[in-house]
């Protein structure tokens, strides 16, 4: 994408009727233009390669060869930012997770025709998606430094780390969690996504290294050395005290900041279970949520670290988080770990007195506010 010109959009849906919804929406939006569409994808892969988009909008279920196939092949030769379309049928789900693990930036539910009122309010949600997704720039070597690890085993028995992310996050998370290991801190994520994914995410990052990872039951003990992630879609994951534990419960509850689980829900529960004993990390994703959260863990005198813009697919909840004083640190993905460690051995008091004094947040090369 070129300054303020339109993104270029490739639309892949088998179904002709819903491909005429979702063509005819990209059309009507001004900041997007339709280059091509395709129901099947041999047809796509042409346009592809011919109209070079800067987004694709892709429909799983295709004849011949299946989307997540498609997607596979094309994300190792053509790597190009993807959303792709959530039928809701039950064996949508698994291919929908492994198509989040294999590049595509997020999964937004198909428009249902039958019911004009609801397509409309997911074409808003799909055009939105689509302009976030097409500021990730996946054309880079596939060769990654490792992540920075983390290093502050002394405080994995006292303290718990919070993690929030959204559009990106999944493979920001792949990412991220490699840097922690079975001494560092429990973990608690809330992830966007709908639910019946998070399981197989799960699954997915606790095979990337020695952090153990799973999607959490309500009443789970929080323990060192392990991260348990919020289920998709239907409640919140709050930290609770329970005699002397601590443990997660999930609580029935509005979204927050549309979003359900939400980030600022987890955030301020463990901002006031935790306190100074607590930490935040807030990862890529679109709009606010986790911003205000972070801030109470904060003021608390918890420690709390944003992903920087250059390596967010999408700078929204990073960003108002170091607009509110609410990010300590704001540094890239790779260097979290090793930046929260850091700012961990900081006595609390400290943190707490520096941002009523100050409200500075660290940042490589910057000054805050600059």
């Amino acid at each position: 994408m070129a300054g303020l010109a339109a993104l270029r959009v490739l639309v892949v849906d088998a179904a002709a009727d819903t491909r005429r919804l979702l063509c005819d929406a990209v059309g009507a939006d001004a900041g997007l233009e339709l280059v091509g569409e395709a129901g099947d994808a041999w047809a796509a892969r042409d346009l592809l390669v011919e109209q070079e988009p800067d987004v694709i909008l892709l429909d799983l279920d295709l004849p011949r060869i299946d989307g997540l196939e498609f997607l596979r092949r094309y994300m190792r030769t053509l790597p190009t930012p993807t959303v792709v379309l959530d039928g809701g049928r039950a064996g949508d789900r698994q291919r929908v997770a492994e198509a989040l693990a294999s590049g595509a930036s997020c999964a937004v539910a198909r428009p249902h025709a039958a019911d004009p009122a609801r397509a409309r309010r997911q074409l808003r949600l799909i055009t939105a998606r689509l302009k976030a997704a097409a500021g990730r720039d996946l054309r880079q070597p596939a060769r990654r430094p490792p992540t920075e690890p983390f290093d502050a085993p002394g405080l994995a028995g006292s303290h718990v780390i919070a993690v929030g992310s959204s559009t990106g996050g999944v493979e920001a998370l792949s990412q991220l969690l490699p840097g922690f290991d079975q001494r560092s801190p429990a973990m608690l994520i809330v992830q966007h996504m709908p639910a019946g994914f998070t399981a197989s995410l799960a699954r997915r990052l606790d095979a990337l290294g020695e952090l153990r990872v799973r999607e959490a039951r309500d009443g789970d003990r929080v323990l060192p050395g392990q991260a348990l992630l919020a289920p998709g879609g239907a409640r919140h994951m709050v930290l609770a005290r329970v005699g002397a534990q601590l443990r997660v419960r999930l609580v029935d509850g509005d979204p927050v900041n549309y979003s359900r689980p939400s980030v600022d829900v987890l955030f301020e529960s463990v901002a006031e279970q935790a306190g100074a004993r607590a930490a935040a990390i807030l990862l890529t994703g679109m709009g606010s949520d986790g911003a205000a959260g972070m801030l109470s863990i904060r003021r608390r005198g918890g420690h709390t670290v944003a992903q920087d813009e250059a390596t967010s697919a999408v700078f929204g909840m990073p960003q108002m988080a170091r607009r509110l004083g609410a990010a300590e640190a704001v540094a890239p993905l790779l260097s979290i770990p090793a930046t929260l460690s850091r700012l961990m051995t900081r006595p609390a008091a400290a943190n707490a007195a520096r941002l009523s004094q100050t409200g500075e947040v660290d940042e490589p090369g910057r000054r805050n506010g600059a």
